[in-house]
């Protein structure tokens, strides 16, 4: 029985660790797009074995979009795994085969910090989210777009498909 599926965003051919890609170089990486920012291939300084996608504008209006693999045909939960920081947006609207995909969500997570003694806000470092469930009735590729709807940062780890 399939346990659960998930597909990195860094793995795309064509793109390597610590580069910088604008949306003129993505047209050499067949399945990411991207308009009103650039894409940074960043390795993660708190897990060595964890790299991500970051969006290098920080300003409301950016869009990035991955063609996924084929997803055997099933239902699904499907959660969005990234590192969140005090700079994410938080405000993305989430499309899957350019159908809007439940309500927005936040990349920019805190949790109340009790370890100092203090009631001090900490960034949650490795954060998901529920982004919903799906009926996929082909085994096929789809898409998934992400758009800021406010000032942040995005980033992008992986997306996991856990079936029902």
């Amino acid at each position: 029985m399939l346990l659960y599926c998930k597909f990195e965003f860094t793995d795309y051919q064509g793109i390597a660790i610590d580069n910088i890609y604008t949306s003129d170089d993505l047209r050499h990486v067949k399945g990411i797009s991207c308009e009103d920012t650039y894409l940074w291939y960043r390795n993660s300084v708190i897990d060595e074995d964890s790299s991500y996608l970051e969006t290098t504008s920080n300003s409301v209006g950016w869009s990035v979009e991955f063609v996924l693999p084929p997803i055997v045909k099933g239902k699904y939960d499907v959660y969005l795994h990234w590192v969140s920081d005090k700079d994410r947006t938080p405000a993305v609207q989430v499309f899957w085969d350019d159908q809007r995909f439940r309500d927005n969500i936040s990349l920019n997570r805190k949790v109340r910090s009790w370890e100092t003694g203090s009631r001090e806000w900490k960034h949650d470092i490795r954060v998901f989210d529920y982004l919903g469930t799906l009926i996929l009735s082909e085994t096929q590729s789809h898409t998934i777009k992400f758009i800021s709807l406010q000032d942040g940062i995005g980033v992008f780890d992986y997306i996991s498909f856990h079936p029902i």
